[in-house]
């Protein structure tokens, strides 16, 4: 395992030493003791070997003859001066001094520069801390590589961007035909594409993959046999080919004791040769890598200094490349004279068709246009927590891709809002921050209902006071990325919407988040005020976010109408989800899922995840689906507002079934004391009559009692309740019903052998109505027997 220190003392070209430290509780600049040499330090160097088994603050990495002092992200680190008397008026440049996200702290000390700190936060890539003498003399400068804390660098980050460079390659492949591309000789066009370029070109010129290729051109490579001839004396000739033509091979005859003799002869000599078309190609395409790198530098470095990352990525590869041109292979292999793309060895050999493909994307690089590129590829830095979120959003599209029984829905090539569009010639990723971005598929469940699987990234869902609408009765959000799922048979999302038949799945990248505690919070663990408190000054600080993802989870699924869940993607080391169900169902539910670059473990668990949630969102009768169905009806119309009684209430549900049912004045009260009353089921004495009563009457349905002499007109009694429960009963289990109740010498039905009982609570004051032309409307039987009709026309004319 590699040393890892957590104080470095490096030697000053005057008296003293740096000193440059993870920062720390416990930490003493003032205090030179515990440092030691290492052998694996330069000379004169000195440090302090860190305790931590996980965490590596300070390392130092080999690279060439040079050496770079690796820091983590996020991580304080002190830095100060040790010398016997005063700094005698050195100052300090950094390229970290301007950065936004880069916390730097100088201190004084009597005009004197001491001491200082600074953490880095987005941020990875090359840096540097230079120490200038009073004239600004630079005395030393320090090189520094920023690495990320989530991410092994030289594995898992390297994954993360492979598999960018991976999509965007293939991307390219299945777009367009090798035969079809143009290239340019416009050298400003070529100047503004070099960094496209040096894209491919950087996930293509790995030690590895390229040392592999060439060594398998060395083991089978390309050659012919050449015929060299060449007119030499008689006595130096190898060849005998001259006997089968003495007149065209030999000449400068001369007479020799009589005899006709030649002096020279056309001596012929077969070898094999490399200086082929396929290997002339091979080093073209090296020399043209090479001088790619050295725009990039040159690039980069006219910018005053910007772009130190990818700048010194090109230059590491410079060196890498002129040490494989320098192979004795190429030193008898000419200049190429011909592009010769038609050659099938260049086609198809192994190592030939690898370096043809990379040189191809290389040039293809003017057919792509992805302006997002430039929030992590271009500059000093690399946003890594935009990179992260783009990295995502490519795994979500290949993800859906794989699904069983998912197609991909090809839109308008024109639409600027489409994930992948094409334009002029050109392919357009339209993956930015801040810019919406979509791509459309359709799911076929195994019972074969098919869904639409719109996903978007940074969708924006506004305030609007609509109850049946897309988007937030609050404020407006922007998940980062959003699966809007929908039945097939509905062309647009919008129909899917006033139907009630849309639903919305949010994710949010976390790249700050390790652990699924500082997301979730330890459910075993109670907190108190002054804990919160703390979190919210950490978060504002530091930006680490922990509590405030949970609640922005849970304010996605409240605020955000048809939302069925909100989840957390972060790159921790958890391999099962952490999912939160709110019912007994997947949906609705928060939680998080570890999504870290080369786990594919943690791809298929959110691939399940996916695939469980569309299969979810296809079960017509699920628990969520009757809540959705109920929700939706219940919201799709404006409330009406009544008054009565200088009381104002709303009447939510204007068709909601209610129950009339007329009671004995003298037994009214019982009843409603009790929470029951009773009615024939069938007509007494006329048995001929039909019964007309809907017995599906729903929990909660309004319950009025009403009253009045055959002359008189049918009056409500001054209350209402909701109703529990409607059963169809035999006499004696009524007789039952009432005796355990306690009821049975005020209450002796008896007059018929069926009843309907009715069980209410709830009960409350109702103004009297005359609801003498509702009940003839609807019953069925004779003015004693229950009557079921709509909540609006007990109230009418009041509407």
């Amino acid at each position: 395992m590699e040393e890892s220190f957590e104080l470095l003392a490096i030697p000053l070209p005057q008296e003293g030493f740096f000193l440059l430290a993870h920062s720390k509780p416990d930490l003493d600049l003032s205090s030179p003791e515990g440092e030691t040499a290492f052998a694996s330090l330069p000379k004169n160097w000195r440090a302090r070997a860190s305790s931590h088994e996980t965490k590596r603050p300070i390392q130092i990495v080999e690279n060439g003859d040079s050496i770079r002092i690796r820091l983590l992200e996020t991580e304080h680190y002190e830095w100060a001066f040790e010398t016997s008397g005063e700094n005698n008026g050195l100052r300090i440049e950094s390229s970290l001094k301007s950065g936004k996200k880069h916390l730097w702290n100088e201190r004084r000390r009597k005009g004197q520069l001491e001491s200082g700190q600074f953490q880095v936060v987005n941020h990875l890539g090359f840096a540097s801390i230079q120490i200038l003498d009073p004239e600004g003399e630079t005395l030393l400068t320090i090189p520094l590589e920023i690495v990320s804390r989530k991410f092994d660098f030289d594995t898992e980050y390297r994954s993360l961007t492979e598999d960018i460079a991976h999509f965007c390659e293939q991307l390219l492949l299945n777009w367009e035909a090798p035969t079809s591309l143009s290239f340019s000789a416009d050298t400003e066009k070529q100047y503004r594409l070099i960094l496209e370029q040096f894209l491919f070109l950087r996930n293509f010129l790995t030690d590895e993959k390229v040392g592999r290729l060439l060594e398998a051109i060395s083991r089978n490579p390309h050659s012919e046999l050449r015929i060299e001839r060449e007119w030499k004396p008689v006595a130096a000739a190898r060849s005998s080919d001259y006997l089968s033509n003495p007149s065209q091979m030999l000449r400068s005859w001369q007479r020799v004791n009589g005899s006709p003799r030649p002096a020279e002869v056309l001596d012929t000599r077969k070898r094999e040769s490399y200086d082929t078309d396929p290997n002339r190609f091979i080093k073209y395409a090296l020399h043209f890598f090479r001088q790619l790198c050295i725009e990039v530098v040159d690039t980069l470095e006219a910018k005053q200094g910007t772009g130190a990352t990818v700048a010194q990525e090109a230059a590491d590869l410079v060196k890498q490349l002129d040490a494989l041109v320098s192979r004795p292979f190429f030193r008898e292999i000419c200049a190429m004279t011909r592009l010769p793309l038609d050659n099938q060895t260049l086609q198809k050999r192994e190592g030939y068709r690898e370096i043809l493909r990379a040189w191809l994307l290389t040039q293809a690089a003017a057919s792509l246009n992805w302006t997002g590129n430039e929030d992590c590829y271009q500059g000093d830095s690399r946003d890594v927590a935009t990179l992260y979120e783009y990295w995502i959003f490519i795994r979500l599209y290949r993800l859906l891709k794989e699904l069983p029984r998912m197609e991909a829905i090809e839109g308008k090539s024109d639409d600027p809002e489409n994930f992948i569009s094409e334009s002029n010639g050109q392919i357009d990723i339209n993956l930015q921050s801040g810019k919406k971005s979509k791509t459309r598929f359709r799911w076929t469940a195994p019972s074969g209902e098919q869904l639409n699987v719109d996903l978007y990234y940074e969708r924006t869902f506004k305030a609007t006071s609509e109850d049946i609408a897309t988007g937030s009765y609050s404020r407006q959000f922007r998940p980062d990325y959003t699966f809007a799922i929908y039945p097939s048979s509905c062309k647009k999302e919008t129909d899917a919407v006033q139907l009630g038949k849309v639903s919305y799945l949010h994710f949010d990248a976390k790249y700050r988040a390790e652990q699924i505690t500082e997301l979730f919070g330890d459910p075993n663990q109670n907190e108190d005020d002054s804990e919160i408190s703390d979190e919210k000054l950490i978060t504002k600080a530091t930006a680490v976010y922990k509590r405030g993802d949970l609640l922005k989870m849970h304010t996605y699924n409240d605020a955000l109408r048809n939302t069925i869940g909100s989840y957390v993607l972060y790159p921790g080391t958890r391999d099962t989800p952490e999912k939160i169900s709110k019912f007994h169902e997947i949906a609705p539910g928060v939680g998080a899922l570890s999504l870290k670059p080369g786990n594919e473990q943690s791809l298929e668990a959110l691939k399940s995840f996916i695939a469980e949630v569309l299969d979810h969102q296809a079960d017509q009768f699920s628990q969520y689906r009757y809540v959705s169905d109920t929700s939706y009806q219940a919201h799709k119309e404006k409330p009406d507002q009544v008054e009565e009684a200088q009381v104002r209430y709303s009447v939510a549900r204007k068709n909601a079934p209610c129950v009339l049912l007329w009671l004995r004045a003298s037994d009214a009260q019982i009843f409603r004391e009790f929470g029951f009353a009773y009615c024939h089921a069938v007509p007494r004495g006329d048995p001929a009559r039909e019964l007309n009563l809907d017995l599906s009457i729903e929990i909660g349905s309004e319950f009025i009692p009403c009253g009045g002499g055959r002359r008189e007109p049918m009056q409500t009694l001054g209350w209402r309740a909701k109703v529990r429960s409607a059963r169809f009963v035999f006499k004696e289990k009524l007789n039952e019903f009432i005796a355990a109740q306690g009821l049975s010498d005020k209450l002796q039905p008896g007059s018929v052998d069926h009843y309907l009982l009715f069980t209410f609570s709830d009960s409350r004051d109702f103004p009297q109505r005359d609801v003498t032309e509702v009940h003839k409307k609807h019953r069925s039987g004779n003015r004693y027997m229950a009557v079921t009709c709509p909540w609006d026309e007990i109230l009418q004319p009041h509407f």
